[in-house]
C-alpha cells in the first residue's frame, strides 16, 4: 500500500465512509504500474554505407516488465502498454580514420522519424570511441 498525504488507502477509505466508487478511484490511483526495458546488443554493428541509415539491433533484454524487443525486427521494440514512456538512446560508436566524422542518431515510431529526437556528434576519433546520447 502506498500512502498518499500520510494516508493509507484503508484510512482514506473509511473518511469517505466506505464508498465503493470512492475506494475504485483511489485503487486506479494507487495501483498503476510502471512499465520499463533495458535493452542491449552485444558485439559489433557495421554501417553498411555513408550518409545511410542504419536501424540499432538489440540482442538482450537486461531488464523489462511491458516492453519487450519484437519479434519481427529485433531493431523494434514493442510497447505492451498504453502510458507515458521516456527513451534514452546512448551508442558507442568506432571509426579507423582520424578524420571528421559526424554521426545522427535519432528514433523512429511506427517506421516514422520522430521530431526533434535527433542527437548529433561530431568527432575526429581515430580507432577509438565516441558516446553519441540521446532522449
Amino acid at each position: 500500500m502506498r500512502p498518499v498525504g500520510g494516508l493509507t488507502r484503508e484510512q482514506i477509505a473509511r473518511i469517505v465512509n466506505n464508498d465503493f466508487q470512492a475506494i475504485r478511484a483511489f485503487e486506479q490511483v494507487f495501483d498503476q504500474n510502471i512499465w520499463y526495458g533495458h535493452f542491449s546488443k552485444l558485439g559489433d554493428q557495421v554501417a553498411t554505407a555513408i550518409n545511410t541509415p542504419n536501424a540499432v539491433t538489440f540482442t538482450d533484454t537486461d531488464a523489462s516488465d511491458g516492453v519487450r524487443i519484437s519479434t519481427v525486427a529485433a531493431s523494434r521494440l514493442e510497447i505492451l502498454n498504453p502510458g507515458l514512456y521516456q527513451v534514452a538512446v546512448n551508442i558507442q560508436v568506432q571509426s579507423s580514420s582520424g578524420s571528421a566524422k559526424t554521426i545522427y542518431v535519432w528514433l523512429r515510431k511506427n517506421g516514422v522519424d520522430v521530431p526533434d529526437s535527433a542527437s548529433r556528434q561530431t568527432d575526429n576519433i581515430n580507432g577509438g570511441f565516441a558516446q553519441v546520447a540521446g532522449t
